[in-house]
This record gives structure tokens, sequence and C-alpha cells, in this order.
């Protein structure tokens, strides 16, 4: 599990570095939390938005296979292959796309349905959110919640 914050694209060589982590770590979800126009980060800017497209970021080749999308998520399915590979990783990057930032969502329910795709792949992931530090981390302690009920353990909560 990798916490962390949407790559400064103002260095093209963050959104290379970025997408070398996920291939690297074999990330199979990548879990996003930014609304649009939030920023002047747009998706668009990191990966193929649109199904049957392709980017490359420095080394990195990133073809977009499949687009399937709800009212509050998207869901990308993207074939990462870095330059002189032969062999590419799949990963599909969710896309929440109705939870303001420094604020709860709305809808707890589409956040739950994502993760619970995420636990069932079993897989290396990323909750990636604007900072890295309030949706990111919130994410990853419904997910450890959720992972513990799963495997039937109990879940505590401590307060501070």
């Amino acid at each position: 599990m990798i916490v962390t914050q949407v790559p400064d694209v103002s260095v093209p060589t963050n959104i290379e570095d970025f997408w070398r982590m996920i291939f690297q770590e074999e990330i199979h979800s990548v879990v996003i939390a930014i609304m649009p126009l939030e920023c002047s980060v747009t998706l668009q800017q990191i990966f193929p938005l649109l199904n049957g497209t392709y980017s490359n970021h420095g080394k990195m080749f990133l073809n977009n296979k499949k687009v399937e999308s709800t009212v509050a998520s998207t869901a990308y399915t993207l074939e990462i292959l870095p330059d002189g590979c032969s062999n590419s990783l799949f990963t599909t990057v969710y896309h929440i796309h109705n939870w303001k930032q420094k604020r709860g969502l709305d809808n707890v329910g589409d956040l739950v349905t994502t993760l619970e795709k995420v636990i069932k792949t079993n897989e290396n992931t990323v909750l990636m959110s604007m900072n890295g530090t309030g949706r990111a981390g919130t994410m990853l302690a419904l997910f450890n919640s959720m992972l513990f009920v799963d495997k039937g353990k109990e879940v505590r909560l401590w307060r501070s």
C-alpha cells in the first residue's frame, strides 16, 4: 500500500517517475480522490482518459484499454510499458470525482464499493489525493477497517 499525492505536473519527469513507481512496485489499483477542476492538475496530464488512446511520459508508455463510468467514479484500465520492456503491467485507476477537499463524502457508499473492488484483487495499491494526507489518509483508514472486517478481525478505534 502506497499513500501519495498527485504528482507535480510542472516538472514532466515527476509524471514519468510516478508511472515508473507504479510499474516497478507492480501496482494493480490506483484510487485517486480529486474533484475535476480542483486544481491546476488535470487527470489528462497524468494519463490518457479516453478508451483506445495513449500517452508517453518520458520512457513510460500508457495505453487506455477500457473506461467504465458511474455517477460518482470512473475506472480506467491502463496498460503500462516502460521503454525497452516487453512485459506490460495492467493497472486500474479508480477516480472518485465527487469528494470535495476538506469535506466528507456526500455518499460514502461509492468509496466503499471502490475499496471493495481493490480488496478483492488482493494486489498492491496506491491511494492518492491532491496533497496525499486528508482524503488519501481517510481512504487508508477505511481500507484497513474493511480489510479487518473482511478477515473477521475486530476493528479497534482509538481516540487521541
